[in-house]
């Protein structure tokens, strides 16, 4: 057995124990309550028409009920089924940006932001190839492994910002590494489409895309910004551009020149990502080296657990409508 979501099982050991611990305060507090009433000696008369038995076995039934219902929100699994799955055959990696230049506003909302909202049309408009993203600045992470589930990859895009990777730079070469050990080893077809503002690339980027190409990957490079350069917005003063230390006011420029060479040395091409997305746009009409139209017919059996959540979700329903039956009342 295996669960999709296991940290509702804390909730589910939790929460009858808790309920249970509640029940028995307030029949604590009942009695105490009633003890300012009446004597002692007169309290058996006066509680002649309550069942503490039946009241027990109401908390009883409502805690089971509550630990019934967690399991099911933690997604029980046992068993499994096959399904057959087409596939294209193509994989396509991104790799984004998400150093603090990309914070830049020479394109808007900022360069990030911009990427950001052409990946997502790019991913809308994909067919069958399964998509992965990898988040770069001074080192790389894989955001989002290689999948066919394209609301999975939106949700890791939409998640991406500066944050995402506390050490800052762009280093491009950590960035094509890490989507060459997200490709499945026996991969026919691998495109990595890069998409940065090419600031600060040493020669480690260019060295490891030519090991790349040897290697079969294609990668696309994607130039965001402007050339011409412009300031990064100062995050502690409102309005402000951004300075070093020495006072001096930081330029951030997109270089365009290295990203044409990385793209050359893998047999990909370069294109500037444009105000409106326009970049990606065209690379996917050129078909992504027609990996769209290499679609492979065959099919694939994938062993999946099977879902169970009903049955503890169906239990537990009983037990709350069997604990609304139960009558806490009896005849003297």
């Amino acid at each position: 057995m295996s669960f999709g979501a296991p940290e509702f099982l804390y909730l589910a050991a939790a929460a009858p124990l808790l309920l249970l611990a509640v029940a028995i305060l307030q029949r604590a507090l009942s009695r105490k309550r009633l003890a300012r009433f009446a004597d002692h000696p007169l309290l058996p008369s006066l509680l002649a028409g309550h069942s503490p038995a039946r009241t027990l076995v109401k908390n009883i039934l409502l805690a089971l009920s509550f630990a019934l219902l967690f399991t099911a929100l933690a997604q029980p699994r046992w068993g499994f089924k096959n399904e057959e799955q087409g596939g294209s055959g193509g994989d396509i990696v991104i790799a984004v940006d998400v150093s603090r230049s990309m914070l830049a506003q020479d394109v808007l909302p900022s360069r990030l932001e911009r990427a950001k909202f052409a990946v997502l049309d790019l991913v809308d408009k994909l067919g069958g190839d399964r998509v992965g993203i990898v988040a770069f600045a001074g080192t790389a992470f894989l955001q989002c492994p290689l999948t066919p589930d394209h609301s999975a990859v939106r949700q890791s895009v939409e998640a991406l910002d500066t944050d995402t990777i506390p050490l800052q730079g762009t280093n491009v070469a950590s960035a094509i590494s890490e989507a060459i050990a997200a490709y499945p080893s026996n991969a026919a077809h691998r495109t990595l489409i890069l998409i940065t503002d090419g600031e600060d690339l040493e020669e480690d980027g260019l060295k490891r895309a030519e090991e790349a190409g040897n290697e079969g990957v294609l990668i696309h490079t994607i130039g965001v910004g402007d050339p011409a350069g412009t300031t990064l917005p100062d995050p502690d003063r409102p309005g402000q551009a951004l300075r070093d230390h020495r006072g001096q006011t930081i330029i951030t420029k997109l270089d365009e020149t290295t990203l044409k060479r990385v793209a050359e040395l893998t047999g990909g091409t370069y294109r500037p990502l444009g105000t409106a997305g326009d970049g990606l746009e065209s690379l996917r009409q050129d078909g992504l080296n027609n990996l769209e139209q290499s679609e492979n017919k065959s099919t694939r059996s994938v062993r999946r657990p099977i879902e169970r959540f009903h049955w503890p979700l169906a239990a537990a329903l009983g037990l709350l409508t069997l604990e609304l039956l139960v009558n806490t009342r009896r005849k003297p």
